[in-house]
């Protein structure tokens, strides 16, 4: 990781890299620099963390596989931080499955499948399990009985879920900062069935999603009724590009950092889409990935 500063304070399980190129952990490979990075490898690491930020009066940003942002260029008055080695982590008491959210998302799905708990409608989703609790990813929040959470102020709470606090890729519980660790329960299955279907999706996301590209995953939420990529391919866009970016030929609702893609070539092109498809259709794609410092999406 090449920075400016970086400061290492081990003895509280904490990383902290000054003046970060975030682009380094977005998937789809852009943005500019964050006034700090930070890696929490537990508890008390994170609110030592969230202490600096407060006291730098910066918003404090948790991200996973940093897929699903998309972060834009220059200096964005921010501190990201990820959830380390304490927070990654999966058992099972009394039939409930306890994992931190740091946990890789399909470890989470072969370590539940392993016990014999289906949920390989998450097969070949990339991130981490917080991150798909936070877009409520495959409708996982369904499953969910309570979070272990940080809220704002610092205060650590256990928050139960009810069906009201989520949906479609949303997640709609206010004021949470963090999520730092899931319960759930889910029907127990035979094990050999489910590892077929995690397979099977596995497979079929290989042949319809460009997984090899650098993307930040779906781009807009599909309206009510229809896929919001067959509204942009029915379009002609498909295969259509901006600058360094460019849909995906493979499945339109992604857009691709095909050649070293800027931040702005990104926004620029999702633009198109959406005065394109609101053109011919009047529908208004809404995002599905965070804009992360951008005049129209979420501010940093």
């Amino acid at each position: 990781m090449n920075n400016a500063g970086y400061v290492q304070q081990s003895l509280n399980k904490k990383k902290v890299f000054l003046d970060f190129d975030i682009a380094q952990h977005s998937s789809i490979g852009v943005g500019g620099k964050v006034a700090f990075f930070a890696i929490a490898d537990n508890l008390e690491a994170l609110l030592e963390i969230y202490g600096m930020a407060a006291a730098k009066n910066l918003r404090l940003m948790v991200i996973g596989g940093g897929t699903n942002i998309v972060f834009n260029e220059g200096f964005l008055k921010l501190a990201v931080l990820k959830l380390g080695k304490d927070f990654d982590y999966f058992c099972i008491k009394e039939k409930h499955i306890q994992a931190g959210a740091g946990l890789g998302l399909q470890k989470f799905v072969i370590k539940a499948a392993k016990a014999g708990y289906d949920f390989s409608h998450l097969a070949g989703i990339p991130g981490t399990l917080g991150g798909a609790v936070w877009g409520n990813s495959g409708n996982i929040c369904s499953h969910i009985q309570q979070l272990d959470c940080l809220l704002d102020g610092g205060r650590r709470v256990t928050v139960a879920m009810s069906s009201g606090d989520y949906g479609y890729r949303s997640f709609r519980l206010q004021g949470i900062r963090a999520i730092l660790s899931i319960d759930c329960k889910a029907a127990v299955f035979n094990k050999s069935i489910i590892f077929k279907k995690i397979r099977d999706n596995i497979k079929q996301k290989k042949q319809t999603q460009p997984i090899d590209e650098k993307s930040a995953g779906c781009f807009f939420k599909n309206p009510p009724g229809i896929a919001a990529g067959k509204l942009i391919e029915d379009c002609g866009l498909k295969g259509f590009g901006y600058g360094g970016a460019a849909v995906s030929a493979k499945h339109a609702n992604f857009i691709i950092n095909l050649d070293n893609a800027s931040a702005e070539d990104i926004d620029i092109l999702a633009k198109i889409i959406q005065d394109t498809v609101y053109g011919q259709y009047h529908i208004k794609l809404e995002h599905e990935v965070r804009m992360i410092g951008f005049e129209n999406g979420e501010h940093d």
